[in-house]
C-alpha cells in the first residue's frame, strides 16, 4: 500500500533550500529541507525549516531556468520568483527535470486556453483598461454659480 503512488502526482524533486520572492512582500522567504510536487495543476514547494508551503499555479508560470553553472533552478512568473539550489532528483539530472516541469506547464496551458479561461497577464491588461475607463468617465462636479 506504501508502494502505490500519490494520484496526480506528476514530478517530485528536492531542494537544499529555497529563496522566494513575492512581488507584494518587501522581504523574501527562505527554507531548507525543500520538497518539490507538481501535483494536477499545482507546483507545490514545502519546506521543512521553517514550515512553509507554497502553492503556486502551472498557467502562472512564465520561466524556468537552470542557474549558476546547474547547481540551481529559478522558476519565476509575474508576481513571484523562486529559486531552488542545490537540486536532489532521484535518478535524473537537473536538465531532465527543467525539460519536465516546461513540458507539464506547457501541458496545463493547452486546456486552460481551450476553455477560454484568462491567462494572469490577460486579466491585469483588463484590469487596467477598466481602470483607465473609470478615470476617463470621472467627471467632476462644478457647483452652479448664481
Amino acid at each position: 500500500m506504501g508502494d502505490e503512488k500519490e494520484h496526480g502526482v506528476n514530478a517530485v524533486f528536492g531542494s537544499n533550500y529555497l529563496k522566494y520572492n513575492r512581488k507584494s512582500k518587501i522581504f523574501p522567504l527562505y527554507g531548507f529541507k525543500v520538497e518539490v510536487k507538481v501535483k494536477y495543476g499545482d507546483f507545490i514547494v514545502n519546506s521543512a525549516i521553517p514550515p512553509i508551503r507554497i502553492p503556486i499555479k502551472l498557467v502562472t508560470i512564465n520561466k524556468i531556468e537552470v542557474t549558476e553553472g546547474r547547481s540551481s533552478l529559478t522558476v519565476a512568473g509575474r508576481g513571484f520568483n523562486l529559486t531552488l539550489f542545490t537540486i536532489k532528483a532521484a535518478d535524473r539530472s537537473i536538465n531532465e527535470v527543467v525539460e519536465r516541469l516546461q513540458i507539464l506547464v506547457l501541458r496545463q496551458r493547452i486546456p486552460h486556453s481551450i476553455l477560454g479561461l484568462p491567462f494572469e497577464w490577460e486579466m491585469e491588461l483588463q484590469h487596467q483598461k477598466k481602470e483607465e475607463i473609470r478615470r476617463l468617465l470621472r467627471v467632476k462636479k462644478v457647483p452652479f454659480r448664481n
